[in-house]
């Protein structure tokens, strides 16, 4: 009877064993999904943001070469209309 009782134990353990390791593979297999599934995920918000900071970065580049333009052409129509520089190296001493 000891003999018998001992072997049902040892099937027992067997299919819990049996059961646990299926479990197990089973969580791993959810755990590798949602890494994907987040790295997935993670790479659309860090394309996303790039493809943004890059459109503003050109936003402000044109912004920038549109105002470098139009001094330029302001230059041209009054070349040192505004420059203390200039206006220091012609002035004559005792004038203002």
């Amino acid at each position: 009877m000891f003999s018998q009782a001992q072997l049902v134990v040892e099937e027992m353990v067997q299919d819990v064993s049996r059961d646990a390791r299926e479990r197990i593979s089973q969580a791993r297999a959810h755990e590798r999904r949602i890494v994907a599934e987040a790295m997935d995920t993670a790479g659309q918000q860090v394309r996303s943001y790039a493809q943004t900071a890059q459109e503003q970065m050109q936003s402000i580049v044109n912004s920038f070469a549109t105002e470098v333009d139009r001094l330029g052409e302001s230059e041209v129509a009054a070349p040192h209309q505004n420059d203390p520089l200039f206006d220091w190296q012609t002035r004559r001493p005792g004038t203002t």
